[in-house]
């Protein structure tokens, strides 16, 4: 692995910011994704990284995390840097 290039850079600190806010990464079986949670007491904050521009971000209620018939509360997606900009704003 080689240095970070500058077009990797936001989103590799976006990532930091992310842990430092309590996110914590979560391995996927089968799945060739980044997948980080911040566990809250009333909800669950994720994203999900397939490549430097395609992640999702969402926050579910905890009853309904994991649970495929139910919807996130509130849901974005675009490249890394963007969708954890957007899940560290929420209250």
């Amino acid at each position: 692995m080689g240095p970070i290039s500058e077009e990797e850079r936001p989103h590799i600190e976006a990532m930091k910011r992310a842990m430092r806010a309590g996110f914590r990464a979560v391995p996927l079986a089968d799945a060739p994704v980044i997948h980080a949670e911040r566990w809250r007491q009333e909800s669950v904050d994720t994203y999900t990284i397939s490549s430097m521009t395609s992640a999702t971000a969402a926050r579910w209620r905890v009853n309904d995390y994991g649970d495929n018939e139910k919807d996130p509360l509130w849901q974005t997606t675009g490249t890394v840097a963007e969708v954890i900009v957007a899940v560290l704003a929420l209250r």
